[in-house]
């Protein structure tokens, strides 16, 4: 296959009109869908991209090999317990159990760190990762306990943004919405949010604060 870096360039302009305003956090996971993710992250970062996205540390950490500065969003939730790495590679992390955010502040208190920013997965109808409505007074909490661990994102993943009926993504965003309200009704003051995939973003169905193009960053429509 060969990739044409100027086309990337243009789809990322093409996407930052759509994106009105919200930040671009290109979405690079598995390889950035096939087409070399440090060649790719490289190019997108000098035409300005305001950040990535990937799915596991180990892609993170190519990333920050191939001299990406730009932030790096880790959606998996998986760190194997690797907090040192989430560190010292500057990477923001989503988390969305307890253990996760105990685990983190421990590493930051071992290494004698300021506060780390993290960014909370909701779940609102996805129903793979994420912290449900019932469980996210639990979450708070353990935010409050840990301190080191600064509640700075809040994030969904929209199940069907692509389908003809958007229903579904509506009643998911509407959830979103209120989830969103919780927190802050709980004394937290998270400085962005985020849901919107390629599909999400391209029909306007929602941008918030940062958006999520994957595949568009390619071409797909």
């Amino acid at each position: 296959a060969e990739v044409n870096l100027g086309n990337v360039r243009r789809n990322l302009h093409t996407l930052r009109r759509a994106a009105d305003g919200s930040a671009i956090f290109g979405v690079l996971k598995a390889d950035a869908y096939g087409h070399g993710a440090p060649a790719i992250g490289r190019t997108l970062e000098r035409a300005g991209v305001d950040g990535f996205a990937v799915a596991l540390l180990e892609e993170a950490i190519e990333l920050r090999d191939a001299g990406i500065q730009k932030p790096i969003l880790v959606m998996g939730g998986y760190y194997g317990q690797a907090w040192g790495e989430v560190l010292a590679a500057r990477l923001l992390p989503v988390v969305y159990d307890a253990g996760q955010i105990e685990g983190l502040a421990r590493a930051i208190r071992f290494a004698d760190r300021d506060p780390v920013k993290v960014h909370l997965k909701l779940d609102t109808g996805m129903a793979r990762l994420g912290v449900r409505p019932g469980e996210l007074a639990h979450i708070l909490d353990v935010f409050r306990r840990f301190p080191e661990v600064e509640l700075d994102g809040l994030m969904t993943h929209l199940a069907c943004a692509d389908a003809d009926d958007p229903s579904a993504t509506r009643a998911q965003l509407e959830l979103f919405d209120r989830m969103c309200a919780d927190v802050r009704a709980a004394g937290f003051h998270p400085t962005v949010r985020h849901a919107a995939n390629s599909a999400a973003l391209l029909s306007h169905a929602c941008s918030l604060e940062i958006v999520r193009p994957g595949v568009a960053l390619f071409g797909v429509p």
